[in-house]
């Protein structure tokens, strides 16, 4: 049995004992120098000299070491430094020889089983945050309703990136501007804004405006200046630490502010966050299509009513002789007409 075992574990940048005395710190020469070493006995002594280096073979013989021992299996890397009565006889270093390549296969295994467990938890929370958003998409895109579409994205938005607080900006065509459209708290909750930002500005080229970033200036994109210079001080104010961006084909239709996660770290998966901004511009695209789909639905429904109103009244002063009954006629078919 060896007489005293030391074990360090290498770091990279400094060495970190884990059994026995502190007091072997080798330089990083010979076979201390490399992350990745042949898991075979190395004894101190001048036939080593190299492989251990010239400094490191004179602190092993102070210390009275005979035998160095790497163990090295994935990011780990171990020496033990190994110490007898008297030097080892060569059974001992066939021993140490295959319980080294064992130790190392353990180390190997063991790396690729946290690296498994790590993949297959990177894994799950994908496929948690995939599935959230393929519900939280097709609610979405389900809305018929302008404000509630918006009220409900910026809780969904919320709720996947974890900020501490929202702020919603949108582009409103009743208003031809950029709308402070609402504020979301840690909390949950959500409180309708409604203050004009920008006034009479089609929606901003978004092509140079990236999906996500952390500041609010682009000289790539000076049209969007005036929009940004607007919003500052409500970022500021909200401390503002990250915006995305919701592009369509008719350019930049909002932006959300976020601040700090109330978790401290990202705002959840960055693939995942870009879709569900995606999403949001083409549902708020869809429904600027559907209002404009209803709004010319009713103005030619005025029309064909407004006509059908005409054609009665052509038909009856082509029948009426008597010139008050024509007129009482005609105030009838007007109040109709201006009731409409």
């Amino acid at each position: 049995y060896a007489v005293s075992v030391q074990v360090i574990l290498d770091e990279g940048h400094s060495w970190r004992p884990l059994l026995g005395a502190r007091d072997i710190l080798p330089r990083r020469e010979g076979v201390f120098k490399s992350r990745r070493t042949a898991p075979a006995p190395i004894p101190v002594d001048e036939e080593h000299a190299k492989t251990l280096g010239a400094s490191n073979l004179l602190l092993l013989r102070q210390k009275r070491i005979h035998v160095v021992l790497p163990l090295s299996g994935g990011k780990t890397t171990l020496f033990c430094f190994l110490s007898w009565a008297s030097p080892p006889e060569q059974e001992v270093l066939h021993f140490l020889s295959l319980f080294a390549h064992v130790a190392s296969k353990a180390l190997e295994m063991n790396a690729l089983q946290v690296e498994n467990a790590e993949r297959l938890e990177a894994i799950s929370e994908k496929v948690f945050a995939v599935r959230g958003l393929h519900e939280a998409s097709l609610y979405l895109l389900a809305l018929q309703d302008r404000e509630q579409f918006l009220t409900a994205a910026t809780d969904v938005l919320g709720e996947m990136t974890q900020t501490s607080s929202l702020t919603l900006v949108t582009w409103q065509p009743e208003s031809s501007g950029y709308v402070l459209h609402s504020l979301r708290n840690a909390q949950g909750g959500v409180r309708r804004d409604g203050r004009l930002l920008v006034q009479n500005v089609a929606p901003v080229a978004a092509e140079t405006i990236p999906f996500c970033t952390e500041g609010l200036s682009f000289p790539e994109a000076p049209a969007a200046e005036r929009l940004f210079a607007a919003a500052s001080p409500f970022w500021k104010e909200r401390r503002v630490a990250r915006t995305l961006f919701f592009k369509g084909k008719e350019g930049l239709l909002g932006m959300a502010g976020l601040a700090p996660s109330v978790t401290g770290e990202h705002y959840g998966d960055p693939d995942t966050v870009e879709i569900l901004a995606s999403t949001i511009a083409v549902g708020l695209e869809r429904l600027f299509l559907l209002e404009r789909t209803l709004a010319q639905k009713e103005a030619a429904e005025r029309w064909m009513h407004l006509s059908r109103l005409l054609r009665e009244l052509a038909n009856i002063i082509h029948r009426i002789r008597d010139a008050d009954l024509f007129l009482e006629s005609l105030l009838r078919i007007l109040r109709n007409v201006l009731r409409t």
